[in-house]
């Protein structure tokens, strides 16, 4: 995972273009957006950083990409931050990637 100076740049980000607050320059780049694959149902998720304790998350919530490389562990886990504001630890094969809506 990244260091987290890192995920903490990239969370400030995330708050800006959930608040439209964000000046549009020459080398701004937006972090992707993804949804949790399915219509109903819930998923639970590890909070980041603590990896401790689980969250229900709503399956088609939608939410920012602040990771996009494996884990420590190795295994395909990527970092989001979900529109509904939770921080958590996802397998890459329970996202579909829908851009830059």
């Amino acid at each position: 995972m990244e260091n987290h100076n890192e995920i903490k740049k990239k969370l400030k980000l995330a708050f800006r273009q959930m608040s439209g607050a964000i000046k549009k320059d020459a080398d701004f780049v937006p972090l992707p957006e993804v949804a949790i694959k399915g219509n109903n149902g819930i998923i639970f998720c590890l909070i980041y950083p603590t990896r401790k304790s689980f969250v229900k998350i709503s399956r088609g919530t939608k939410a920012f990409l602040i990771t996009d490389e494996e884990g420590a562990d190795k295994l395909d886990h990527v970092l989001i931050y979900t529109f509904s504001g939770h921080l958590v630890e996802i397998e890459t094969q329970e996202l579909i990637f829908t851009g830059y809506d």
